[in-house]
């Protein structure tokens, strides 16, 4: 290597007291969070995601992006890094087939609470939420659950290649790193460690409610419909099949005992092929109406645990709440 003072300056690498930073040696990077805003605004805003003689279902407004977009350049190495979450809007209209007249109208949104590089894909957690009921509703909700989902796992794949466009990030390009995590070898070493490992998460409720009325709940695939807002079915027999939400969530009965719990081999669809997590529900009770409930959920994928605890929160615990009016404190 040169001197310091002598030869070609891209070898220099100590501190220069004009600041120099010569042929982009050192690390810079630039904020492209206001352009990302404006790229995912023009792919998701006012989309249909189901046109028929039935519905029209369409995306609004996409709310409150939130996170990182950057592109940075090390070495003469180019690095794209996004990492936001947002909320996506939706309003569906049920229609009169005869007349095309609005009979019914349903608004929630699609919350995404991660995406990067690395979450691109069919893999993609993407939330359906509405809080509204009944039958015209579940037929809008079960549509944005599968196709305004694809829509946007669609939508984020588009914009993760519209950044790399335009930003001259390809793989052709000279010592181009595109990563949503930069990471050194040491630290893949350790991702691939983690991908290896499992987590758990353990909940604790009081129940507001007689232990036989809150198991009914959990088991009666009738009232399990109407709180998850989708065709449920529950054989509750060890070795008995379950599911829910068309699928996303489904598995057997390990064990069960009437009425004080079960034990299920529970996962969700978009899962390594195989893998169960082991789900443990208990009841109890120490007070007249009110009903202790034990969760223990175990062997769940790495990084997946606060999207199955969401899962929980919102497709089950409060929506028992509000159909039932069976209160709830966390313990």
């Amino acid at each position: 290597m040169a001197k310091v003072g002598e030869g070609d300056q891209r070898w220099i690498v100590k501190d220069r007291d004009d600041g120099a930073n010569c042929n982009n040696w050192h690390w810079t990077e630039k904020d492209i969070l206001p352009w990302a805003k404006q790229q995912l605004a023009e792919l998701l805003n006012g989309q249909d995601i189901e046109r028929s003689s039935k519905m029209i279902v369409k995306t609004k407004k996409v709310e409150n992006i939130e996170g990182d977009a950057l592109v940075m350049n090390r070495k003469k190495k180019l690095i794209c890094s996004f990492d936001l979450k947002m909320d996506i809007p939706w309003e569906g209209e049920v229609l009169d087939e005869d007349t095309g007249d609005v009979i019914y109208t349903v608004k929630g949104k699609m919350f995404v609470p991660d995406v990067d590089d690395t979450t691109l894909g069919d893999s993609m957690q993407v939330d359906v939420m509405c809080s509204e009921q009944g039958d015209a509703a579940t037929l809008v909700i079960e549509k944005v659950r599968t196709l305004g989902r694809k829509f946007v796992r669609k939508s984020l794949e588009e914009f993760a290649q519209l950044l790399k466009d335009a930003h001259s990030i390809t793989n052709k390009a000279q010592s181009v790193v595109c990563d949503a995590k930069p990471a050194s070898p040491a630290s893949k070493k350790e991702e691939k460690k983690e991908e290896k490992c499992v987590d758990e998460l353990n909940q604790r409720f009081e129940w507001r409610c007689p232990p036989s009325e809150l198991w009914d709940a959990l088991v009666n695939p009738a009232k399990a419909s109407a709180y998850t807002r989708s065709n449920v079915t529950l054989n509750l027999t060890k070795g008995g099949d379950f599911s829910y939400m068309g699928g996303a969530i489904s598995g057997h009965f390990e064990s069960v005992d009437a009425p004080k719990g079960f034990v299920m081999k529970w996962r969700l669809d978009n899962w390594t092929s195989g893998h169960y997590s082991d789900v443990t529900i208990t009841l109890d009770s120490h007070e007249h109406n009110v009903t202790e409930l034990k969760l223990a959920h175990t062997n769940i994928p790495y990084g997946e645990k606060d999207r199955v605890k969401m899962g929980w929160t919102n497709n089950f615990w409060n929506p028992i709440k509000q159909i039932f009016g069976f209160l709830y404190e966390t313990k």
